[in-house]
């Protein structure tokens, strides 16, 4: 959904019953309260090393969200 205005993507993701997935600081974490989401704060890699470090702590994420948290910061 690139290019789209972020209620966009947020309606579409509560529409779909998703966890949000983004690296977008200027995200409207504002909108969270809508559908949950994970903010990638890992800089600028590539996406084989992206999905690595995710791969560490995506337990951490999981369990986050079993817990009902909204926005779900990963470093």
């Amino acid at each position: 959904m690139g290019g789209k205005p972020d209620r966009d993507i947020v309606a579409a993701a509560a529409n779909l019953n998703a966890v949000l997935v983004t690296k977008d600081a200027d995200f409207s974490l504002s909108q969270h309260s809508k559908v949950p989401i994970l903010w990638l704060r890992f800089g600028n890699i590539g996406t084989q090393a992206m999905l690595l470090r995710l791969d560490h702590v995506l337990p951490e994420a999981v369990a986050a969200l079993e817990k009902g948290e909204m926005i779900i910061e990963l470093r």
